[in-house]
């Protein structure tokens, strides 16, 4: 993260208080020789904007054309005219959220959790992956966890070898870690199930049916007391478990172990959402509303630093994310025109705190 923000720091937003013609009241945004080229957002004294790439002045790529009267059109771009719709890819991550904690230096890890809520409930029509978990690591092992529309796995840690079969849990909450494949590394629940794989790189998992909706939920890591001796070396099982505030409903998604005996959290960690497994049509997507709250660390509230977002250019603009004190909003559903925006060569850099 601090590399990252390094570079961050020396992207400078860049302003025009002009266009290239009459219509064009303002842009902000990429340029070369004088046009605009790259990413960026362009007022028109019509009351309209475009927000998107160009080429040479020339829209081109993936745009989001707001009316003055505020009609939405986004999809594919070609010498400076509407050509298309666009499909999202497989899978796509809408939103990407960047943190560091305040952690207490070298305090080993007992528990972190994040309470997060879901405004809007989410159709089984869609494969949506909420993962507050988006991307950490313990004892440099890097994990990610959350909830999931349809999920499976299996329900023995040797099914690659016994071909057994797949179990569909539909709604879940899933833990998965990188960097292992063996199934002494794996505790399952009762009812739950487990996968271990290489298609994303070597990696276990293990997942449990939650039929989360429209809520309140706290989700968290919790170290056990239980250890496993894996190629040599003491490893330590961690839990993951959602409770839900509205039911009271707490349901484990299992354990996976982690090297060493004492394990700490590198506080360097990421939030996603993310569409798998299918492509549609872009206005074909989920829309909702998300807040991440109350971040703790051994049972103690920790502060957000630095929080970001980082959007592909070559991907519509299609999640946004706000910062006021440790409350995080997150959106996802709509086309979302910056205001304050930090441009890198390949994506738009958001500090969540400049809104």
């Amino acid at each position: 993260m601090e590399k990252l923000i390094k570079t961050i720091a020396m992207c400078l937003p860049l302003a025009i208080a002009f266009g290239q013609n009459p219509a064009e009241k303002s842009y902000l945004g990429q340029t070369k020789n004088g046009r605009f080229h790259g990413f960026g957002i362009v007022h028109y004294e019509d009351g309209s904007t475009f927000q998107g790439n160009f080429v040479n002045g020339k829209r081109e790529g993936i745009g989001s054309f707001e009316s003055a009267d505020g009609e939405l059109t986004t999809g594919i771009y070609s010498n400076d005219s509407y050509k298309s719709n666009y499909k999202y890819p497989d899978p796509w991550h809408i939103l990407d959220i960047y943190y560091d904690f305040e952690q207490i230096e070298q305090v080993p890890l007992d528990s972190y959790s994040i309470d997060f809520e879901l405004f809007t409930n989410v159709s089984d029509t869609y494969n949506l992956y909420i993962a507050p978990f988006g991307l950490g690591s313990i004892n440099g092992v890097q994990f990610y966890g959350g909830i999931q529309t349809h999920c499976g796995g299996y329900t023995d840690v040797n099914h690659k070898k016994k071909n057994t079969p797949f179990t569909d849990l539909g709604r879940a909450i899933i833990f998965s870690r990188w960097d292992e494949t063996q199934g002494e590394a794996i505790i399952m629940e009762k009812e739950g199930v487990c996968e271990i794989g290489d298609y994303e790189g070597d990696f276990i998992s293990v997942r449990n049916h939650f039929d989360w909706s429209k809520g309140k939920y706290t989700i968290s890591l919790n170290v056990t007391d239980k250890k496993v001796k894996l190629n040599d070396s003491i490893h330590t099982m961690v839990g993951m478990w959602i409770y839900s505030h509205e039911t009271g409903e707490r349901v484990n998604a299992g354990y996976m172990a982690f090297p060493g005996d004492e394990l700490y959290l590198n506080s360097e960690l990421a939030i996603f959402a993310e569409l798998y497994n299918e492509s549609r049509d872009l206005e074909d997507s989920p829309k909702l509303k998300m807040a991440f709250t109350n971040f703790q660390f051994n049972g103690e509230p920790v502060n957000i630093i630095e929080p970001i977002s980082i959007f592909p250019y070559d991907e519509p603009q299609w999640g946004d994310a706000r910062c006021n004190g440790n409350d995080i909003d997150a959106f996802i559903g709509f086309p979302f025109f910056r205001n304050a925006i930090y441009f890198e060569e390949d994506a738009a850099v958001i500090y969540l705190r400049d809104y």
